[in-house]
């Protein structure tokens, strides 16, 4: 978990994501469905996988797509320090 942050935004708008299709009526819409303790469960179980993939994105690159991407717009290129 603590090379996550490398790729924090990645992670933040994933999980937001992620938790949104879970959520609402576009996605599962389990909104309604699910009691308290299975949304922890949930976004426990979520937020797991978050941190297995940014693992191993990280395992290959320096920086998450996000970071690479908001690198690019604001330097006009990437410098991964």
């Amino acid at each position: 978990m603590a090379r996550t942050w490398r790729m924090a935004l990645t992670a933040y708008i994933g999980t937001s994501l992620l938790a949104t299709f879970i959520a609402e009526w576009w996605g599962l819409g389990w909104f309604a469905r699910l009691t308290f303790p299975q949304g922890i469960a949930v976004m426990v179980i979520l937020w797991c996988v978050v941190v297995v993939l940014s693992d191993r994105w990280l395992d290959r690159f320096q920086l998450g797509p996000l970071e690479w991407l908001w690198r690019w717009l604001e330097y006009g290129r990437v410098n991964p320090a």
